[in-house]
């Protein structure tokens, strides 16, 4: 009997699926919570965007040059340790009530998300059978993409309901449950060679 496509996926795969998502709603969700965080963090809802610029500031300069630090570590461990520290950042955001500290916690979790999302396309694609390498990318990438339909309105949902700090709270749940999965199920996926930031950036 035929084995059907979604059972003969790895469970660590699918896990990079969920920890993928988890990356995304992070992105994201704070959109649609900003007016209950500029509320509560008695700021302007103007200045309360600066949390969305943090995160994508920090998660889109500190990619390449994390890639270039980590070029040569195990993968799953640099992912593990990204993940740990993606969910500090987001649970610490459930207890502060200052505006300049949530900064730097959306900067720590841009620079961790920087770190765990190429490193989680690189144990997808490095791990897969010769031939799946574009349909495991796929499935962990699928969790970006899963995030803006189900993960933003479910984390503006929560916020509605309980409070912003609520849905932060879940993602670092989900990033810290990711985690410690990856560490049991993952394979180990070796560094490359070392490839320069200007080598990296010319691509």
């Amino acid at each position: 009997m035929s084995t059907s496509p979604a059972r003969s996926l790895p469970a660590w795969l699918l896990l990079l699926f969920v920890a993928m998502l988890a990356l995304g709603t992070d992105e994201f969700v704070i959109s649609g919570i900003l007016p209950a965080v500029a509320d509560d963090l008695d700021v302007t809802a103007g200045q309360a965007g600066y949390l969305v610029t943090a995160f994508a500031l920090a998660f889109c300069l500190g990619s390449p040059v994390l890639a270039v630090v980590t070029d040569r570590v195990d993968k799953k461990r640099i992912l593990i340790c990204s993940l740990v520290i993606f969910a500090l950042a987001n649970a610490f955001m459930v207890f502060i009530d200052i505006f300049w500290l949530a900064l730097v916690l959306r900067v720590a979790a841009g620079l961790a998300a920087a770190a765990a999302s190429p490193t989680a396309m690189a144990i997808a694609g490095g791990a897969a059978p010769d031939g799946q390498q574009g349909r495991y990318l796929a499935v962990a990438t699928s969790g970006l993409t899963v995030a803006l339909f189900t993960g933003v309105p479910a984390g503006a949902l929560i916020g509605d309901l309980y409070s912003w700090r609520a849905t932060f709270g879940l993602i670092a749940v989900v990033a810290a449950f990711a985690a410690a999965a990856v560490g049991i199920f993952a394979p180990s996926v070796a560094g490359g060679g070392h490839i320069g930031l200007a080598a990296r950036l010319t691509r």
